[in-house]
C-alpha cells in the first residue's frame, strides 16, 4: 500500500481552496438575493442589481470586515 503523492494532494488541497471561495460567494449571493427579496417586500427602491461584480464585491467587504472585527486573543 503507498501513501498519497504529491500530486494528489496538490489536488486535495485546490479542491477544498475552491470549495471554500465558493461556499463564501454563494453566501454572499444567498444574502444579496435576501435583501432583494425583503426590499421588493417592503416597498423599497434600493434592489441590488446581482451580477459577478456585486457578489464578490460583498465578500471581499465580509472578509474585510470580518478580520476587523474578528477578536485574536493572545
Amino acid at each position: 500500500m503507498q501513501g498519497i503523492s504529491t500530486g494528489q494532494v496538490v489536488f486535495i488541497t485546490v479542491l477544498v481552496f475552491i470549495g471554500a471561495v465558493s461556499i463564501g460567494l454563494l453566501s454572499s449571493w444567498i444574502l444579496l438575493n435576501a435583501w432583494n427579496i425583503f426590499a421588493n417586500a417592503a416597498g423599497f427602491h434600493a434592489v441590488i442589481p446581482i451580477n459577478w461584480a456585486t457578489v464578490i464585491g460583498s465578500y471581499l467587504i465580509y472578509f474585510v470586515v470580518r478580520s476587523i472585527f474578528s477578536r485574536s486573543e493572545k
